[in-house]
Order: C-alpha cells, then sequence, then structure tokens
C-alpha cells in the first residue's frame, strides 16, 4: 500500500494497492453511514429536539426536507428508546 495523493475539497488521502494497482481513499467518520458531516446532523437533531419543523430545520441546516425527515425517522433507533439520550446525542454534549 502506497500513497497515491489526494482528491475532493477536503483533501482525502488516497491510496494505491502495489499488488492489484487499485486505488482507494482512507474511510470517513460519517454517522450512521450518511452522506452528511457530523456537526451538520447534529445541527439537524439539534433543531428537531428544539421543536422546530421539519421545513425550518432542512432551511437552518441548508438541506433537503427528505433528509431531516430521514434523520426523524432514524434518530429514535439512535436512542435505544430513551429521550435523554436523543437530546444529547442532538446537543453533542452531555445535559
Amino acid at each position: 500500500m502506497v500513497k497515491a495523493g489526494y482528491y475532493g475539497r477536503n483533501n482525502v488521502q488516497r491510496f494505491k494497492c502495489q499488488q492489484c494497482g487499485k486505488r482507494f481513499a482512507e474511510p470517513q467518520e460519517k454517522p450512521l453511514d450518511s452522506r452528511l458531516p457530523k456537526e451538520k446532523v447534529l445541527l439537524i437533531l439539534h433543531c428537531l429536539v428544539e421543536g422546530n419543523s421539519i421545513r425550518t430545520t432542512a432551511r437552518m441546516a441548508d438541506v433537503e426536507k427528505r433528509t431531516v425527515m430521514k434523520w426523524l425517522e432514524v434518530a429514535p433507533r439512535m436512542s435505544n428508546g430513551k429521550t435523554d439520550r436523543f437530546a444529547i446525542a442532538a446537543s453533542g454534549s452531555p445535559a
């Protein structure tokens, strides 16, 4: 495995396999296999916890309404049924 440059606006490190020649990027940390950065997901969840509507949350986070709806559906599964853990996940810090 050797380094093979960078790509994208975030300058993600690329690698090349010396045996097969395939190129790939280092894995990026993204919550629940989301394309959104962790900070954006936390903003969406925080807005929802604060009682903002789906439309307002989408506008504030600069995402589509369907993205907010997806996280509204996924977030309860993240909390394991405990609303206090959902609030902690949304705020990014313990209450």
